[in-house]
């Protein structure tokens, strides 16, 4: 049944398909430009042709990709995040410094204690004047509006790690 067509035979057939299937986006495309009824757009559509849209089409054809994922590794990424799925050997030394600058930041949320503190402080004192106190609640504002952007999704195992422990402290709690 399926062994008289050869690969190159349902390969043309594929191509044919597609082809038609552009050739018909393309004349539904140049049948809607001509019923633009606004004069500034129909002079623009006066300028698009078959061979424009045809380019228009095909600009991403030929770009190059970087990587495609396969489904085991989507999976591997969502169990284990903390690996890095990048295998090159610059990459690695390039994270292992980034994991160095990432240790030495202070968190959005300490510096935003750390601000809240200040202005406790800040407002104590005579000297400063209100409008220095209103830059320090303006860059704590800030601080908070970022916050969303930094928070990193805890992961499934965390979370139980979490139920557990708490379960555990009750427990204990409860036995003495």
């Amino acid at each position: 049944m399926f062994t008289s067509h050869s690969n190159e035979d349902t390969e043309n057939d594929f191509a044919r398909f597609r082809v038609s299937k552009e050739k018909q986006l393309i004349h539904e495309l140049l049948a809607y430009v001509k019923y633009v009824t606004n004069p500034d757009a129909k002079k623009l559509s006066s300028r698009i042709n078959e061979d424009v849209l045809t380019e228009w089409l095909d600009v991403d054809d030929n770009v190059p990709t970087v990587h495609h994922y396969t489904d085991s590794e989507f999976v591997d990424m969502v169990k284990s995040p903390e690996r890095n799925a990048c295998t090159g050997s610059d990459e690695d030394e390039s994270s292992e410094e980034n994991e160095e600058d990432v240790r030495d930041r202070i968190s959005i949320d300490r510096l935003i204690a750390l601000t809240t503190e200040l202005l406790a402080g800040l407002e104590q004192r005579s000297f400063v004047s209100e409008q220095e106190i209103m830059n320090v609640f303006l860059i704590q504002d800030k601080l908070i509006r970022e916050r969303p952007k930094y928070m990193k999704q805890q992961t499934l195992p965390d979370i139980f790690k979490k139920i557990a422990r708490k379960q555990e402290e009750a427990t204990a709690v409860s036995h003495t």
